[in-house]
């Protein structure tokens, strides 16, 4: 174990955890990291689909949307999460 200037150990900080302190910052930092993630890919999906509706039209951005639905849909099938039970 490595010793700062003062003696202290690194792990410690004014008698919190710092490994404690650290975690909670970074779960605060990982939820909002999270959500900044999915509105920006909403953001850009919605964009996306209007940009499709001005070039091609209503009926084919519609149909483009409904593929892309059902390949998820199959591919999250096929392809279950991690720890996911089949």
């Amino acid at each position: 174990m490595r010793l700062t200037a003062n003696k202290r150990k690194p792990e410690t900080l004014g008698g919190i955890g710092f490994s404690t302190l650290r975690r909670t910052i970074m779960g605060g930092s990982k939820d909002l990291s999270q959500f900044a993630g999915l509105a920006g890919t909403a953001l850009l999906g919605a964009l996306f689909f209007f940009l499709i509706i001005g070039v091609f039209g209503l009926q084919f951005a519609i149909g483009g949307l409904l593929v892309f639905v059902v390949g998820a849909v199959l591919i999250s099938q096929a392809f279950p999460a991690e720890g996911a039970e089949p």
